[in-house]
């Protein structure tokens, strides 16, 4: 994709896949006892549960 390229529409997200997501996959902090790779693993799912999250705030105001 360069950069001149719209970036393609994102389906619409549910409200209850959004709930359900924040459910299983919580904001928390990482526990000393945790190995490395765990907290990597554990950051990586937050990071696409936040990605949904902001998408999913952005279709709401598009609705309104």
């Amino acid at each position: 994709m360069t950069d001149q390229q719209e970036p393609r529409p994102f389906p619409t997200i549910p409200e209850n896949v959004i709930l359900e997501l924040n459910k299983r996959f919580p904001e928390c902090c990482a526990d000393l006892d945790w190995p490395v790779k765990q907290i990597y693993f554990m950051a990586g799912q937050r990071a696409v549960v936040r990605f949904l999250n902001q998408l999913y705030n952005e279709q709401q105001e598009t609705v309104l």
